[in-house]
């Protein structure tokens, strides 16, 4: 009898296999005019090559207005910065930034593409908060 108790015992206990789980980091990246910057591309790369990670992009749509380089102390540029006061205007029309902020977006998500990485994102709010309260209340 014990031995008729096993063998219905192992019939009824499901085979279970052992999974590997794989732990992937979900990171926001909320830029602009920033999205293509060298130091930014270089901590992503450093993420990416850490552990499994995917990305989700935030572009604030920032209006043309808010484009206008001035320094926040009104001092003088740094010299990386310089040639923008003498060489980058900004977009004229609200229309035209946000052109140029999908393009950045657009940029990045293939870029980020081409390393095989999953990865969304889209425009946002102007305000970067506001933008990534929405992203956070939809579940990115």
């Amino acid at each position: 009898m014990e031995r008729d108790s096993a063998a219905r015992y192992i019939e009824l206990v499901p085979l279970v296999k052992s999974e590997r789980v794989v732990v992937m980091r979900r990171y926001l990246v909320v830029a602009n005019r920033t999205l293509q910057g060298a130091e930014l591309l270089a901590e992503l790369r450093k993420r990416i090559e850490a552990e499994s990670s995917s990305f989700y992009v935030l572009v604030p749509n920032t209006s043309a207005a808010d484009y206008q380089v001035v320094p926040a102390d009104g001092g003088v540029l740094p010299p990386s910065l310089a040639w923008r006061a003498t060489n980058y205007r900004g977009p004229a029309t609200d229309e035209e930034a946000s052109a140029q902020a999908r393009q950045r977006l657009n940029l990045m998500l293939a870029g980020l593409a081409g390393l095989g990485v999953p990865v969304e994102g889209d425009l946002g709010s102007s305000r970067p908060l506001e933008a990534m309260d929405k992203v956070f209340l939809e579940g990115i």
